[in-house]
């Protein structure tokens, strides 16, 4: 007997035709700016050796001064007498040296600064000036800085921008012991300069002619986008893989930011901010020629060199370099590694016995970054395909053995639909029995019938059978099923239309006895709306009839001083005098006093008298704050009766509101009854499913219908079928039949497998 062993193998792949990615190599030389003559590391104590040899002036522009050692070189300097001008930033950050120095030295603040400038003894023939590319060596203790010495006019080129910052742009200044004031302009006016680069927010436009003819740069190319020129970077930049190209080098030490362009040369601070003042250098044809030389020997010494169209076999051993696309990794390149590969578990049996381990482990052996050789020798072990642990013995070998039992549950299961059958049509309801006899007349034979197939089908045997009977027998019970199921709906559907034409029928007695409610509330309202017309005129007059009597009453109480004041139709007292008055004083007063007294009554008989329409106009010639005030009884009186004639009108409107609302019932109901119609007429509304439901025959019709039969032959006694989340396996435990077990596979749609105890592995 074969049996079947877990294979361990080994093979070798050459990867020397490998073709690489863009990368950078790396070389053992690297570049150093420090070997140019124009360029210092300066750290510390060297400064402080620089300002101890100023004798008349030092001037010191630096975003920060902070460093004790410094501060202290400072105050002895300036306690000396020597003249010193500090120009710092931010007023917090530069507190120590403002409480040291202030009161010694002119200080100022509030100029945002990159780099640091320092010129020492300016105006004599001994000045000296310095440019440093950052802050460290004024901030930070033992850190080294870049510096360039600057020419004579470049110091006075730095003096004047130093002077035109310190005395325009600051926004304070210390003369006095930590004493802030507002700072003094310049005695002579404004400071005039030779150049503008230097100052706040310049450089920007002073670059573009440099930038638009760029050649080469270290450290930042200001985001110009043509790549026809060189470019320095440090290794640990953030922007190499979005930089490397040809023409790009990187380097582990420090470098000076430089633009080198056909328009000019510039050394700029290790940090530009164009929003800022910076200290930077637009290069002499000296320098130009000192720095030119310097950045071709630093791109050619540079670390790392760009490298492209390269293959593994180009690459010496334990070559390091960096891909351009992950330049912060650095890899080694070696001449032959060794690997262990991860356990491989094949997919067939087939691919166990034929395939090579190289090809089994194709998926496995690609190139990678991360372990990079010539040759790579290669160990694995190689299995064949297991059965999962969790896979249990298929179901094939119960479903002969439950196949006769599961014909026999679904034939209970149409005697039970029989079963509902027939007691709904024994449980009709007395109230629809009428409606349904002719139907359960008919039903019993065809219950007879089929009670008698299924009588028949249950005494059949399915294992005993062969495939053609089980063919015939299964379309006997589909029908079966059928008209089962038909019976079942026919029952539902007629007690359906029994109910439903019952309700029917009690609807329209419903609606028949509603009309006739509308039609008695709309007679009543009719009633109601004729008597309170009859009686609106009668209201009417009975209001006016009131309104005189208290209007009169009403006249007769008001002051006669009232009256008097009142215009009616005109009238004054002067109508009521003697054609000839008398001449005495006293008897003509007392004929004006008659005379007044008989136009009041007179007024007083003709506003008694008005009729409504009267007082309402006689209303209308008085202001309205005076009638409110001298006349609110009457004006009750007139309000009183307006109410009452809207009262009337309401209780007519609402008269002929309630007639429209009953009409309006009686005409919808006359028209519920008119839709309701004379007859019946059945509109068959459940669905299929609904009359299972009503009859209990909730399980669906495919149950039964889809009853199969096991139609797959069990595989070889020497083999196991298994299944597992939907999949089969057949185990094999030797290769002698191997062409059989090949059979049964494929027949049962099974993946052929091992079982992993009995391998051994």
């Amino acid at each position: 007997m074969s049996t079947i062993q877990v294979r361990h193998e080994s093979f070798s792949i050459d990867y020397q035709k490998q073709n690489l990615p863009e990368l950078f190599s790396q070389q053992s030389s690297d570049c150093d700016f420090s070997s140019a003559s124009m360029f210092d590391v300066v750290e510390k104590d060297e400064l402080v050796s620089i300002i101890n040899k100023a004798r008349q002036t030092l001037l010191i522009a630096s975003e920060q001064i902070k460093e004790e050692t410094l501060i202290q070189a400072l105050k002895n300097k300036a306690d000396s007498g020597v003249r010193i001008y500090l120009m710092v930033g931010d007023k917090q950050k530069n507190q120590s040296a403002i409480d040291t120095l202030s009161g010694r030295c002119l200080v100022r603040t509030g100029i945002s600064q990159q780099g640091a400038l320092v010129l020492v003894d300016h105006m004599t023939i001994a000045s000296k000036g310095l440019l440093f590319m950052g802050q460290k060596a004024l901030t930070t203790i033992n850190e080294e800085d870049w510096t360039v010495k600057l020419e004579s006019q470049q110091i006075d080129d730095s003096f004047r921008s130093f002077c035109k910052l310190f005395w325009e742009n600051t926004d304070a200044e210390y003369l006095q012991q930590n004493q802030s004031q507002q700072k003094v302009n310049h005695p002579d006016g404004n400071v005039v300069t030779n150049h503008s680069y230097q100052l706040c927010g310049s450089l920007k436009d002073c670059l573009q002619g440099s930038l638009n003819n760029l050649v080469a740069a270290s450290r930042d190319n200001f985001e110009v986008e043509n790549d026809s020129y060189r470019l320095l970077l440090a290794s640990d930049a953030q922007n190499i893989s979005q930089m490397a190209r040809p023409g790009v080098a990187l380097t582990d030490k420090h470098i000076p930011s430089l633009l080198m362009s056909t328009d000019g040369n510039w050394l700029l601070p290790d940090e530009s901010d164009f929003n800022s003042v910076n200290w930077c250098l637009k290069l002499s044809d000296a320098q130009s020629a000192v720095v030119v030389s310097a950045y071709d020997t630093a791109m050619m010494e540079a670390a790392w060199q760009y490298q492209s169209e390269l293959t593994m076999g180009e690459m010496s051993d334990k070559q390091a370099l960096r891909f351009a696309d992950q330049p912060d990794l650095v890899r080694i390149v070696e001449q032959s590694r060794n690997l262990t590969l991860n356990e491989i578990n094949t997919d067939t049996i087939e691919n166990f016995l034929n395939d090579s381990a190289e090809t089994l482990a194709s998926g496995k052996i690609d190139w990678q970054r991360d372990f990079m050789g010539h040759q790579i020798d290669y160990q694995v072990t190689i299995h064949p395909p297991y059965c999962s642990s969790q896979a249990k013995k298929d179901s094939l070998y119960s479903d002969w053995k439950n196949s006769e039992g599961d014909w026999k549950n679904k034939l209970s299961s149409l005697a039970e639909k029989q079963t509902t059958i027939d007691e709904s049509q024994d449980c009709v309801s007395e109230r629809f029995r009428g409606f349904v006899k002719s139907f359960l007349l008919g039903q019993g034979q065809s219950s007879k019938k089929l009670n008698q197939e299924l009588n028949f089908l249950q005494q059949w045997s399915v294992t005993q059978a062969s495939p053609a009977e089980r063919d015939e027998y299964k379309k006997r019970l589909e029908s079966l099923q059928f008209n089962i199921m038909q019976r079942g709906k026919d029952t539902a559907m007629t007690l359906d239309k029994a109910e439903k034409n019952y309700q029917w029928a009690e609807k329209k007695k419903i609606l028949i006895g509603d009309l006739e409610k509308s039609k008695k509330s709309l007679s009543d309202t009719k009633v109601k709306q004729n008597q309170l017309l009859n009686e609106k005129d009668q209201r009417e007059e009975c209001s006016d009839k009131y309104f005189y009597s208290v209007w009169e009453e009403t006249v007769r109480s008001i002051p006669n001083k009232q009256i008097d004041e009142a215009n009616v139709n005109n009238i004054n007292h002067d109508q009521f005098l003697p054609e000839i008055l008398p001449e005495k004083e006293y008897e003509l007063a007392e004929s004006i006093k008659l005379a007044k007294a008989e136009c009041v009554n007179k007024k007083r008989e003709l506003l008694s008298k008005m009729t409504i329409d009267q007082a309402k106009q006689w209303k209308s010639t008085i202001k309205e704050k005076v009638w409110k005030k001298h006349y609110s009884s009457l004006n009750k009186i007139l309000d009183n009766r307006e109410l009452a004639y809207k009262k009337i009108q309401r209780d007519c409107d609402e008269a002929d509101k309630m007639v429209f609302n009953a009409q309006q019932a009686a005409d919808n109901d006359q028209s519920k009854l008119d839709l309701h119609g004379d007859q019946f007429i059945y509109q068959e509304s459940i669905s299929s499913k609904t009359f299972d439901e009503q009859l209990g025959l909730k399980a669906k019709t495919s149950n039964l219908t889809e009853f199969i039969w096991p139609n797959e032959e069990l595989p070889s006694e020497s083999t196991e079928l298994r299944s597992y989340n939907g999949k089969r396996y057949l185990v094999i435990f030797d290769l002698k039949n191997l062409d059989t077990y090949q059979e049964d596979a494929k027949s049962l749609s099974a993946v052929i497998v091992c079982d992993k105890e009995r391998v051994g592995a």
